[in-house]
């Protein structure tokens, strides 16, 4: 009998120089993920370690794993150093009581879902040899594919995992013991009742696990004869009415046949009872192909229920009594009773009127309808072969007789057409005059909901918000109208005169008129010479105000200008004040220090005062800023500053104080001068 290797009772942390890690941290991973993942101290799996597990004085750590499990294991110091990372950890079971795999999924797998191995095969081909969630609603996905399993844990996208394809699994949702299961239409989940492609997945052995069937596909007949077999002439034989002869390669049906699907013959087609489906005066005609040497004979009667596909050319055939060559000519009136697929030229030279009748035998009844495939569809007029116009009419799509569309119904609606140039949707009002307008109107049936562009004929005189040769948007709604550029570097930019830019929204927010580059919130320049400069005016007489200050709706000040200066204005009306005597004190002007400075970005000397030594002499001066840096480091954000023109009130009161000094000392010194002569 083989050994087996001692398993060892505890892991010891060691550093990348072999020392001991006292205190080491392991936390631990689903594998190839950063989602934690549960150890446990003991081995029957009764107590979770902690995440991340700390090892003791002696730098050791016990962990035991879940069978089937895939895991990372991280090792860092007690300070948090990362030491080393091992990943894709596969745990072993006690015992080989399951069969587990691992697989590489093509879709992200939670634990307990069901999945199935691709071959291909899907409607929508996925990689074959991944494997993916089962789906009842597709027969690949759950009754004819091959391999059916469970993922034991979570696995991400194009990455490896457990499927457990025989033994017990812990499902994702609960289920009742003794009860049977099978592939949901849910992607991944089970289901107690059979659906229409049922693939069974297990029975519940308790609450939460099934003791999974067996997961090889098993494809057998179905339908109502499954009487089929070679026998040791090379003959496949069904019930006494159909043969198949190998020498001949030949099929014979003696009663009636339905095919359901698409026939699809290349060989000889005979007819002796005549197809059914057709009007009651049809005849009995063959159908040969060119194409094979074999012959499929019917012997009964023929229904043809879906789309009856010929290959090869079709001829010396006959159908109500009319004549069917390759190029199929229909001299009468031809009445088609089910879908009929002509692969050549379709060619009716009586009344050319294709009709669909439903049930009761009436036009438009319940299942009528006429579909055309094709490249293109012209109409000639029969006498001059010149093209001729096209004329649909029906609920959804209507071309009226003085030749306007309707198109309606819900859908995405589109005209396009290829080629180099530019290409038109057209929508124009030949007739100029008063009100003879093209109209563009978007929206649903609301007129408060409406987008109308309007664009009217020459003639058309200004009334309300119409100009004549203009364009005008229109929004009736309360909401207006709203103009979004929502691409990261989309400016909205207006033209006028030409193809002049005047004005442009910047996606930063900032505007400028007549300034392709603004570099402000507002920037206002038509003078080459000026940089984000401001350009206002008043009247055409050169004076009066050109800006107006309001807290909510009262002027607190304004900009004026004459024909050569400008005032800047701020509220001082009596009326506006309470007054509590004459300012004498000048403690505060005393007080204020003026600096000698060099300004630190610009290196220009300047003179004043500085925002945090004025706050205590005239707070009414100052704006208190934030300590906020902007992102050169060395700019602020929102730096203190101070209005100088709050300093004017001190220096008048100073100026007549020291004017009546000066005065009184005049005086004196006048008096003194008389006095000594």
């Amino acid at each position: 009998m083989a050994g087996t290797l001692t398993p060892t009772p505890f892991q010891t942390v060691l550093d990348t120089d072999g020392v001991a890690v006292s205190g080491a941290l392991i936390y631990t991973y689903v594998g190839g993920t950063t989602t934690a993942a549960t150890t446990y101290a003991d081995a029957s799996l009764a107590t979770a370690n902690a995440n991340p597990i700390v090892a003791d004085a002696a730098c050791r750590f016990v962990a035991y794993l879940p069978a089937g499990g895939n895991f990372k294991f991280l090792y860092k110091t007690a300070a948090g150093a990362t030491i080393e990372e091992q990943d894709n950890i596969l745990s072993v079971p006690g015992a080989a009581v399951n069969l587990d795999i691992e697989g590489t999924v093509g879709q992200a797998v939670t634990a307990g879902q069901v999945c199935y191995l691709s071959t291909g095969a899907e409607a929508t081909p996925l990689t074959a040899g991944l494997w993916y969630l089962t789906d009842a609603d597709f027969a690949p996905t759950s009754t004819t594919c091959q391999s059916v399993g469970v993922a034991v844990s979570a696995i991400a996208i194009n990455t490896a995992g457990t499927i457990r394809l025989a033994g017990t699994a812990t499902m994702a949702t609960a289920v009742v013991i003794g009860s049977t299961y099978y592939v949901s239409a849910t992607a991944g989940a089970i289901t107690a009742t059979p659906p229409a492609l049922s693939r069974t997945v297990g029975v519940a052995l308790t609450t939460s696990t099934l003791l999974l069937a067996a997961t090889t596909a098993v494809v057998t007949p179905a339908g109502s004869n499954t009487q089929v077999q070679f026998n040791d002439s090379g003959v496949l034989g069904g019930d006494s009415g159909f043969t198949f002869i190998k020498a001949t390669d030949a099929v014979a049906i003696a009663g009636a046949t339905t095919v359901g699907g698409t026939l699809g013959v290349t060989g000889l087609i005979t007819s002796t009872a005549g197809i059914s489906g057709g009007p009651a005066t049809h005849t009995t005609g063959s159908f040969s192909s060119t194409v094979a040497t074999g012959a499929l004979t019917v012997t009964g009667a023929a229904t043809v229920s879906s789309t009856l596909g010929v290959t090869g050319a079709v001829t010396g055939g006959t159908y109500n009594g009319q004549t069917i060559s390759s190029a199929a000519n229909f001299t009468g009136t031809m009445a088609v009773a089910g879908a009929a697929t002509v692969s050549g030229a379709l060619r009716q030279t009586g009344s050319a009127s294709f009709r669909a009748e439903g049930s009761g035998g009436t036009a438009g009844g319940s299942g009528a309808g006429i579909e055309i495939y094709t490249a293109g569809i012209q109409a000639y007029n029969r006498t001059t072969s010149a093209l001729a116009p096209i004329t649909i009419d029906s609920t959804n799509f209507l071309v009226s007789a003085a030749g306007l569309l309707t198109v309606s119904g819900f859908g995405t609606h589109s005209f396009s057409a290829g080629g180099t140039g530019n290409q038109e949707l057209s929508i124009r009002n030949t007739t100029a005059g008063t009100g003879n307008a093209a109209l563009l109107t978007l929206g649903n049936n609301s007129d408060a909901n409406l987008l109308n562009l309007y664009a009217f004929s020459s003639t058309y005189t200004t009334s309300g918000p119409y100009v004549a040769s203009g364009v005008t948007f229109r929004s009736q709604g309360a909401g207006g109208i709203s103009i979004a550029a929502t691409s990261a570097s989309g400016a909205i930019r207006f033209y006028s005169g030409g193809t002049t830019e005047r004005a442009r929204f910047e996606t930063n927010g900032y505007f400028g008129l007549n300034d392709t580059s603004p570099g402000a919130y507002l920037s206002v320049s038509n003078d080459p010479s000026l940089v984000s400069g401001f350009r206002f005016s008043a009247t055409n007489s050169g004076s009066g105000t050109i800006g107006a200050f309001r807290s909510v709706t009262t002027q607190v000040g304004s900009i004026t200008v004459t024909g050569s200066a400008t005032a800047y204005n701020t509220s001082s009306d009596q009326r506006l004040k309470t007054d509590r005597g004459l300012a004498i004190d000048l403690s505060g002007l005393r007080a204020l220090q003026i600096h000698e400075f060099v300004w630190t970005k610009t290196q220009i000397t300047d003179r004043g005062v500085f925002a945090q030594e004025a706050l205590a002499t005239h707070p009414r001066a100052v704006h208190i800023g934030t300590d906020e840096q902007d992102d050169d480091g060395v700019s602020l954000k929102n730096p203190w500053s101070v209005d100088y023109s709050k300093f004017v009130p001190d220096l008048i009161v100073g100026w007549q104080q020291h004017d009546a000094i000066i005065s009184q000392l005049a005086a004196r010194i006048a008096a003194l001068e008389t006095k000594d002569h």
